[in-house]
């Protein structure tokens, strides 16, 4: 059993708070925004007349043009999860091969996986719950009701299953002192999961107020599903190695003012 040792202090556990949920942020809104951008690019190339904005792709041209095809469709709302896809899958590979030494650093790479495969799996299972986006494509194809929600219902059986792969690499980029403790395993786990992710739900909400869908909703909730089976197997996992040279305790304060920026500039210039 591990010793209790040095805990780390409320000083540092706001520290690594803060600097988590400004990682979780840039990750999540940069797949929103990717997501949407790819959709509007794609139906832009088949001559679908329509505008991006940051809270959805809107579209001018009429339902009933020629325009609207299985084709179009199918290849628009799948573009989305398929760039997410493949820009999860690098940065799988990133935080893989990076130095075990990496800390806040590793943990961007896991955000960049999570929520990429968040944005390609949790898109079909908030199509189906949520009628928009990949819920288009899946009904053109004439696939019933029924069938889109066993797909939504096993994307978000792999979603768990990702997640409980997970824990170990969470751990590893721990900047905790003395990452065997048991406090220290639980204030690092809540906050790098758990208190990031309701503060980002918050703020993306409050963003995209009063036009936010509820497929946008949807794929906010659904990193939970990654996050549960995290937090379960802490209890089983064995003692991790601990890094020394890595605890740099200071606020990302450059990240957090060039991502408010970013935002707040986006939220003015691209809406309806």
């Amino acid at each position: 059993m591990a010793e209790i040792g040095v805990i780390v202090s409320p000083q540092e556990r706001r520290i690594s708070l803060f600097n988590a949920t400004i990682l979780y942020l840039i990750a999540f809104f940069t797949y929103h925004v990717v997501y949407n951008l790819m959709i509007w690019l794609t139906a832009s190339s088949f001559g679908i007349e329509s505008v991006f904005t940051i809270h959805k792709v809107v579209y001018n041209t009429l339902h009933s043009s020629g325009l609207w095809s299985v084709d179009s469709l199918v290849i628009m709302f799948f573009s989305g999860p398929f760039i997410t896809t493949v820009i999860a899958g690098v940065f799988s590979r990133l935080h893989t091969v990076s130095r075990a030494d990496g800390g806040l650093t590793k943990l961007f790479y896991l955000y960049m996986f999570i929520i990429g495969i968040n944005f390609s799996l949790g898109s079909f299972v908030s199509g189906a719950l949520t009628r928009e986006e990949t819920w288009f494509a899946l009904a053109w194809l004439e696939i019933p009701q029924i069938m889109m929600y066993i797909i939504g219902l096993i994307f978000l059986i792999v979603m768990i299953y990702i997640g409980s792969t997970k824990a170990l690499f969470f751990y590893e980029s721990s900047v905790y002192p003395n990452p065997n403790s048991p406090l220290n395993r639980q204030y690092w786990l809540l906050n790098v999961l758990l208190y990031p992710w309701l503060i980002s739900i918050a703020f993306i909400v409050l963003l995209l107020l009063p036009d936010i869908t509820w497929f946008t909703v949807v794929l906010l909730i659904t990193p939970i599903l990654f996050f549960i089976p995290i937090f379960v197997k802490s209890s089983l996992m064995k003692d991790i190695f601990e890094v020394p040279g890595k605890y740099n305790f200071r606020y990302y304060w450059k990240a957090a003012l060039i991502f408010l920026v970013i935002a707040i500039l986006m939220r003015i210039i691209f809406v309806k």
